[in-house]
């Protein structure tokens, strides 16, 4: 142990390997749950159409959250985790590349899927830690993944204040 925290779970390469995409994953989901509505703010100046991307990101979180839990326990957890983690980088990049030019219609689209495709893959990454950490490291697991769930999302919605210029 090191400073009080437990490092034997990260000496194992499949959970490092899940624990540092998680950290990345919650980052970037956080920095665009900041930087979409920001953008949304430029484009239109109007507070009712940030609230309705949230709206917009509620629906298909809250459902591909729901639905990927039994497509995790259908399908193999490493596809479906590969698989939303590349619609994620697709949306991402996708994002980036119309980030001068997009519509607020273009921004919830792209939102929506976003947040679904976080959905499912938050859910399929929380039932994968059990199949890969032994039982008595199993509780540590469960305390890395909780400090990156509330350390990543802090740095990723303050991130956007620091590199994206504030609408006037």
């Amino acid at each position: 142990m090191a400073w009080g925290i437990d490092l034997r779970p990260l000496r194992i390469p499949a959970f490092r390997r899940l624990w540092l995409s998680s950290a990345g994953t919650a980052f970037g989901a956080s920095f665009t749950a900041v930087g979409i509505p920001l953008q949304i703010y430029g484009l239109t100046g109007s507070s009712a159409y940030v609230g309705l991307s949230a709206l917009a990101a509620l629906g298909p979180l809250t459902v591909a959250a729901l639905w990927g839990g039994a497509l995790a326990d259908a399908v193999d957890r490493r596809r479906l985790l590969l698989v939303t983690g590349g619609a994620m980088a697709a949306v991402g990049a996708a994002l980036w590349l119309t980030a001068g030019a997009a519509s607020p219609a273009s921004l919830f689209v792209l939102l929506g899927l976003l947040q679904g495709c976080y959905g499912a893959n938050h859910t399929a990454r929380g039932s994968t830690v059990p199949r890969l950490v032994p039982g008595p490291l199993l509780r540590r697991p469960t305390r890395w993944t909780a400090r990156c769930a509330g350390s990543a999302p802090s740095s990723g919605r303050c991130s956007p204040g620091r590199c994206c210029p504030w609408p006037r």
